[in-house]
């Protein structure tokens, strides 16, 4: 059965946000935002409820700084040394962090060096990478495989339009890509269109002709 999975980014200071996700009874992942008062709460939430935790890593946008990821950025003009104490800092306040995926980071993700200095840590760590895919020259996936860290790369966003109509739209077209391709990673948001979608149609996936599993099992 094609396989899809869903990680909801941006978690960290919406404490109710993160107890509605930790309460729901699916394998949906949750991306937590670094060194935030509520960081470690959500993970640890979030990890005790049986959910996937992944580290949502800040990165350099195209527009930055005006643009800006917030704290616990990894930036181009760092060296490999400083990128990776960056993400061990930020791994520290994410703890029971299973996998990263990207925050924002259209310019990093770009750039193979940063990339590369990323998946070190993971390889390390054994941890492995999800590529939010916020440029469509983003190299994060064979920057991850050449340093053998597993990853996969993100098919679908839910809620560009953070309306329910549309979020129920991509729904769909989650399921479409899943059945085309044999699996698909979405992305969300803790918005409230997001999360009633969500709490509605999840349990109809396998009437869909779909298995919702935790990212981790799609990473290769």
């Amino acid at each position: 059965m094609p396989r899809v999975a869903i990680v909801i980014d941006d978690l960290g200071n919406d404490r109710a946000a993160v107890a509605r996700i930790a309460g729901w009874p699916f394998p949906v992942a949750g991306a937590v935002l670094p060194a935030l008062s509520g960081s470690a709460p959500a993970a640890r939430d979030l990890e005790s409820a049986g959910k996937q935790v992944l580290l949502h890593l800040p990165m350099e946008p195209r527009r930055y700084p005006e643009m800006r990821p917030g704290p616990g950025v990894v930036l181009l003009s760092q060296s490999e040394e400083e990128i990776a104490r960056t993400v061990e800092a930020d791994l520290e306040s994410v703890p029971g962090a299973v996998g990263v995926s990207n925050h924002m980071g259209s310019a990093a993700t770009a750039d193979p060096r940063v990339m590369r200095a990323v998946a070190r840590v993971l390889a390390r760590r054994g941890l492995f990478f999800v590529d939010s895919r916020t440029t469509g020259a983003s190299v994060a996936r064979e920057a991850a495989l050449q340093e053998r860290v597993r990853a996969v790369s993100r098919r679908v966003f839910l809620d560009d339009v953070a309306t329910e109509a549309a979020v129920t739209t991509q729904i769909a077209e989650l399921v479409a890509n899943a059945r085309q391709e044999g699996f698909a990673v979405a992305i969300g948001h803790p918005y409230p269109a997001t999360l009633a979608v969500l709490e509605r149609d999840l349990p109809r996936l396998g009437d869909r002709g779909v298995k919702l599993v935790a990212v981790g099992e799609l990473v290769r």
